[in-house]
């Protein structure tokens, strides 16, 4: 972005297949907040609730000291995105 910031999107159904919990351990693992970058995961529920940050936040406390702190920047997208901006 024009602060500096990398932005990483992934878009993809939230279900297991598709690997959101390796992504958002290497993320996690690889960056904290200090790193200017952030990970915009765009998604949509596939068969499940669409609680994504509930579930994000179990699935960060498994990982516990294997991750960066403080936690890398992320944001969720669940909603339908505009076709013009």
């Amino acid at each position: 972005g024009g602060d500096g910031t990398y932005r990483f999107l992934s878009v993809f159904k939230w279900e297991k297949r598709k690997g959101w919990d390796v992504l958002l351990r290497a993320y996690l693992q690889e960056f904290s907040a200090d790193d200017p970058v952030v990970l915009q995961i765009k998604t949509q529920a596939f068969h499940s609730d669409g609680n994504f940050q509930a579930k994000i936040n179990a699935f960060v406390k498994t990982l516990g000291s294997s991750v960066k702190t403080p936690l890398a920047r992320y944001t969720l997208i669940s909603k339908d995105l505009p076709l013009r901006d």
